[in-house]
């Protein structure tokens, strides 16, 4: 979705992350993204949200658990 000064990206990510010193684990996540252009033209993030993808039972495909 987008206009003229409004943007809104919808991913989905992959990664390994490590926190507070603990192992290094997989997470998939969905992220939602807003920017905003100013008026100097420039885009700038105004909103972000990501949301862990969590399986119950056999994840879609047979693929590995995140």
């Amino acid at each position: 979705m987008a206009d003229g000064n409004l943007a809104v990206l919808r991913y989905r990510s992959a990664i390994e992350i490590s926190v507070q010193g603990q192992e290094p684990g997989k997470l998939e996540a969905w992220h939602l993204d807003c920017y905003r252009r100013d008026d100097n033209g420039t885009w700038r993030i105004r909103w972000s949200q990501a949301t862990a993808i969590t399986w119950t039972g056999e994840p879609p495909g047979g693929r590995p658990r995140a």
